[in-house]
C-alpha cells in the first residue's frame, strides 16, 4: 500500500532516526522543520511549531500532487521547558509546551484529515507519548501537562473520527540531547545511562509496530 509521511522532529533524536529509516525505504517523507535540512529532500515544510501557522499552505502543496493510499503523521517533536509550576516564567513555559506538544500537532492533523479523505486514503497518527503524561515530575510541570493533554486528545480524536487511526507509542527513555542536558544539570529526573535506548533502537521498534520495518 503506497504511503506518504508527514513527520515532526526529523532533525535529531528519535525523529531523525525514524526519518532516515523511512527515507532509506523510499517512503515519501515531508519533514516539518524550522530550517531546511541539507539531505537532498526538496519536500520540506519550513515552519516553527512554537508559532501559529497556516498549515494548509505549509502542507497541501506537497501532498496535493501525490498519489497515496495511506497518509501518516508522525508526531515526534516535543519541548521540555524546565521550571516549577509557580516559578517565574511558568506561564510562558506552559504556553510554549502546549503550543509545540499539543496545539500545533492537532492543527496539522486538522489539515491532513481532509487531504486524506479527498484522496480516499486513510490517516494514521503516530504520537510519541511519555511516562510524564501519567505521573508528576517536579520541575517538568509544563511537559507533564502537555503530554497528558496530547495523549488524551488523540484518543478523543480517534473516537470522533473512525477513519483516523491513532497509535500512541511510549518508547521509554531514549539517549537524546534532552537526557544529556538533564544529567549535566544534575536533574533528579535524569535517567541512569544504563537504561537509555538509542534512537535507532527505538525507531526500529516503532517502525516495526507500524508496518514500516525495513
Amino acid at each position: 500500500m503506497s504511503a506518504a509521511v508527514v513527520i515532526t522532529g526529523a532533525r535529531s533524536g528519535l525523529g531523525a532516526a525514524v526519518y532516515r529509516s523511512l527515507s532509506e525505504q523510499q517512503v515519501h517523507c515531508i519533514p516539518i522543520v524550522r530550517s531546511p535540512m541539507r539531505d537532498g529532500n526538496e519536500q520540506q515544510s519550513i515552519a516553527d511549531l512554537a508559532e501559529p501557522q497556516d498549515w494548509t499552505s505549509k502542507l497541501a502543496p506537497f501532498l496535493s500532487h501525490l498519489a497515496f493510499e495511506r497518509l501518516w503523521f508522525f508526531d515526534i517533536a516535543a519541548v521540555l521547558p524546565l521550571g516549577g509550576m509557580l516559578d517565574d516564567g511558568a506561564a510562558g513555559r506552559m504556553e510554549e509546551a502546549m503550543m509545540v506538544n499539543v496545539a500545533s500537532p492537532f492543527a496539522i492533523a486538522d489539515v491532513l484529515a481532509p487531504i486524506a479523505r479527498a484522496k480516499s486514503a486513510s490517516l494514521d497518527v503516530v504520537h510519541i507519548s511519555s511516562g510524564a503524561a501519567s505521573r508528576p515530575i517536579p520541575g517538568w510541570g509544563a511537559y507533564c501537562v502537555s503530554k497528558a493533554a496530547a495523549a488524551l486528545g488523540w484518543q478523543v480524536l480517534a473516537d470522533e473520527n473512525k477513519d483516523v487511526a491513532v497509535h500512541i507509542f511510549q518508547p521509554g527513555v531514549i539517549a537524546t540531547g534532552m537526557q544529556t542536558s538533564l544529567r549535566e544539570a544534575d536533574d533528579p529526573a535524569a535517567a541512569p545511562e544504563a537504561v537509555l535506548q538509542t534512537p535507532e533502537e527505538v525507531a526500529r521498534n516503532l517502525l516495526s509496530q507500524t508496518g514500516f520495518a525495513p
